[in-house]
Formats: structure tokens, sequence, C-alpha cells
């Protein structure tokens, strides 16, 4: 095909941009995002046509359907780069990756309702002066866990980092060489600890440490004892470990401060059984510590933040720590955090409201209805599935060794003529993303985290990522 005669068929930007299909696209995307991919494509377009000597392939597509296509191809992959909803069915309930715990709708409305307009963020309206941004998430916390003062911030690790750089600068802290745990994305107890410069004591050994470790270590130089819950992983057989009480009466007894990092704290006052294994937040545990810091997006079902349940004294010193307006959160997070809360004031309707406890609860029959539906929808539209039982996880480190019996829905290997690893990589790239595993060589749809509602959507996402692949 002639060169100068492609060149000469190259729409002008505008031109195009009038074109009922790209009018489509703009209500779609935006004038923005479609100018910016159009003009792209069209110069890529021109540069494809100059890169031949004499005569163009006739590959170059310049049909006004097909740049329509183009360009949208172009935005989804730009869209890629944007925090998107995405279909969880890896059955981890907890995904850390995913976003952890899903927001409840009164939080969503809490979230919306205070970034519409202005909000009493750090305003006192009782009084009519500056205000604290934690001191109304601060009153709902101390009602509901019995603390005597409380304060939030970014996240636990922030939490646990802000109570050490307080308490225990240049001094050292003592904890069981066996809950030195890492919390994920390679943050490690000890390099928080070395971050706030507090000075790491290790008593015990990995599988065994007794009070009589944490008592030979104190010395003029200690500022704290430091108890972690060892939310991630188990230690089982020739074991043993120091009960909170045991190290709250040495606290007493030598006058220092206990710490305890809860992890992922549990303020369901009647917990599921099956998450029986979890220590409770209860008032008791409170009254044997001097702080307690757990994460608000894990089993508390929030938004991520860090929240310090302590005394009066000791709060008052970490609010005067400039560290902890590097830590502090936002208006968002505190509005997400107090309708969270709010919840727990029922704890009744917490397996309702609460979209972890919903998800965690959810029965196996449902579920395996769920996936039956699924099933249907898959072969109604010629994709090759099997009804298949299956186990999820609580995930976000949160009740290690627990699995959650679940049913799911399996494109076996043989049923296709590409791999697994292939389709897997469709859907994550498709719209919506879609999150699955491979194991035993079928490709996993576990159904535990999908709503009703997305089960078509879902059931689509699969036949496109399954288009001219199956045999």
């Amino acid at each position: 095909m002639d060169k100068q005669f492609l060149l000469r068929r190259i729409p002008q930007l505008d031109a195009l941009l009038s074109e009922d299909l790209f009018c489509f696209l703009i209500d779609k995307y935006g004038a923005g995002p479609v100018r910016e991919a159009a003009r792209a494509l069209l110069a890529s377009k021109r540069q494809a046509i100059l890169d031949h000597e004499e005569t163009v392939p006739e590959t170059i597509n310049l049909e006004i359907t097909d740049l329509a296509r183009e360009t949208e191809s172009l935005i989804e992959v730009d869209c890629r780069h944007d925090l998107q909803p995405v279909l969880n069915a890896t059955g981890i309930i907890l995904h850390t990756n995913l976003g952890r715990a899903p927001l409840s709708n009164s939080a969503i409305t809490a979230i919306i309702e205070t970034s519409h307009g202005y909000n009493n963020l750090e305003f006192d309206l009782e009084i009519g002066s500056r205000g604290n941004r934690c001191d109304n998430v601060s009153y709902l916390l101390n009602k509901l866990t019995g603390a005597e003062e409380s304060l939030v911030v970014n996240n636990n690790a922030g939490a646990l980092l802000l109570l050490l750089d307080t308490l225990a600068k240049g001094k050292e802290v003592i904890v069981s060489r066996g809950e030195l745990v890492e919390i994920g994305g390679s943050f490690r107890i000890p390099e928080i600890m070395t971050q706030s410069g507090a000075l790491l004591k290790e008593v015990g050994t990995t599988n065994r440490t007794r009070l009589s470790d944490y008592a030979a270590a104190v010395t003029e130089n200690t500022a704290a004892l430091l108890k972690v819950h060892r939310s991630n992983f188990r230690i089982e057989g020739f074991t043993s470990e120091v009960g909170l009480a045991e190290l709250s009466d040495l606290a007493k007894e030598t006058g220092l401060p206990l710490i305890y990092d809860l992890g992922s704290g549990l303020l369901h006052p009647q917990p599921p059984a099956i998450l029986a294994a979890e220590p409770q937040l209860t008032p008791s545990v409170l009254g044997l510590v001097d702080a307690v810091c757990f994460s608000g997006d894990k089993l508390l079902g929030g938004p991520q933040a860090g929240i310090i349940l302590s005394r009066s004294d000791i709060v008052q010193k970490l609010h005067k720590n400039p560290l902890l307006r590097v830590l502090r959160v936002d208006k968002l997070v505190l509005a997400a955090l107090t309708s969270t809360l709010r919840s727990y004031q029922d704890p009744d309707s917490l397996s309702e409201d609460i979209p972890f406890y919903r998800l965690l609860t959810v029965s196996e029959d449902k579920i395996k209805e769920r996936a039956q539906n699924l099933l249907d929808l898959l072969l109604s539209k010629n994709v090759k599935a099997q009804l298949i039982p299956c186990c999820g996880e609580i995930g976000a480190g949160s009740a290690p060794g627990v699995t959650l019996a679940s049913w799911a829905v399996a494109i076996p290997a043989e049923s296709t003529v590409c791999s697994l690893t292939d389709i897997e990589q469709r859907l994550r790239l498709g719209i919506p993303p879609v999150v699955a595993y491979i194991n035993d060589g079928k490709l996993i749809f576990d159904l535990r985290c999908i709503d009703d509602d997305d089960l078509y959507v879902l059931a689509e996402a699969i036949k496109i990522a399954s288009l001219n692949i199956m045999k």
C-alpha cells in the first residue's frame, strides 16, 4: 500500500474526536484521557508508516472503528496504574495485597459525607476553638474498651514505633526471642525497635521463654517490657511462653511499663468459634498492661490504622512527641474508623454490618449455591469448568493455621489449549481485574469473597479471558 496515500488518510485529531465512537469514549473516560490516547495512537500509526521504505503492509488499519478500539485499549492500559476495584476469588478475606478489610456501608457513607465539605476535624464545637483530631474517635474507643485514654495513628507499626520512641528511646526493651516477628513486607519488630531508638534485649529461645528470663534481664537501663502476639505464625511442640498476667506482675514489681502489641485486634465481644485462638481485647487484658496497640484493618474490619489504648499519662506523652505528626491519620480514616467502631455498640449485628464478619461466617451451603450459580453461567457461555470444595484463609497475618472450608469453580488444565497461567494473567489484566489462584492443575475461583451481584460480571470476565482457548 502506498505510503503517501496512508499518511494522507490519518485523520486530524479534532476530527477524530468528533466521531460518534470517540464521543462515546469521552463520555466513558473523559476528554483528557481520550485525547491523550488518540494523539499517541495517531503518532504511532504515522511512525509505523514512515518506518517502511516504499510500500506499507495492510496490517496498519486506519478505520474509525479500529482506531476507537485501539484508543480504548490504550486508555485501559493506562488505567491499570490506578487504584481500582478487584474481584477477589482467592478465598482470603483479609488479603493484604488487595486492601485487607472491605469497609462497611456505614463507613463508606461516613467517608463520603466527611469529604464532601468541611468538618470538625480539629475544631472543638463546644468551646469554639482548636481541638484534637483524635478526640472524637478516642471518646468512642474508651467507651467501647474501658481504656483510660486512646490514640490513633496511621498503622500498627507506627503505633509501636511511637510507643517505643516515647517510652524507651536510648534504653533497653525486653522481648522474648520467640516474639520477634516479621509483620509482612519485610518489616520486622527488631527493625522497628532500632528505628525508634530503643535497644532490643532478647530473652529466652525461639520456642521457650520463662518469666525468670525476663526478670534476669532487667537492669537500670531497662525502659519497658514488650509482649508481641504471634499473629501470623504458630509455634508447636516443645514450647512455653510467659502469660500476660505473669508478665504484668513482673512489670508492676519492677516499675516498668508493659507494652502489648496485639497485632490483629479482636474487639468482638462474642467472636465466632473459628477465632477462638485469637486473644480478645477485653477490660481484663487492658488491666494487665500499660499500653496495647493493634491494627484497624484486620479483625476489627475497619480502615488501615494503628490504635493505641493506654493510661492518660502515657497518651499525654505520646501527644507531645513530634513523631505523632508524622504518623497522624487524616479525616477520611477517622470517619471510617469511627463509623466502624459505632457498629461495635450493637454486637449482635456485627456479622451483618462488618463485611469481614459477614464473609467469615457465611455458610458453606451459601457459598456452594453461589459457586453453582457461577458454574451454570460459565457452562451457558461454553466455558468448561467444574464445582470443587476448597479451603480459604482469614489472611493479613491473622489466625495462623486456620482454614475456611469453602466452594469454588475450577477450570482444569486439560480443558484449555493454553496454560492456566495465561488465563490467570488475562484475568488480572482485565476490567475488572479478577484475582484467582492455580492449584493442582486447576485455575480456582473461591466464591467466599464474591458478592452475588458480581457473579455475572465474574462469569463475563472468565469468558473473555477464556476466549478461543477452550478445547
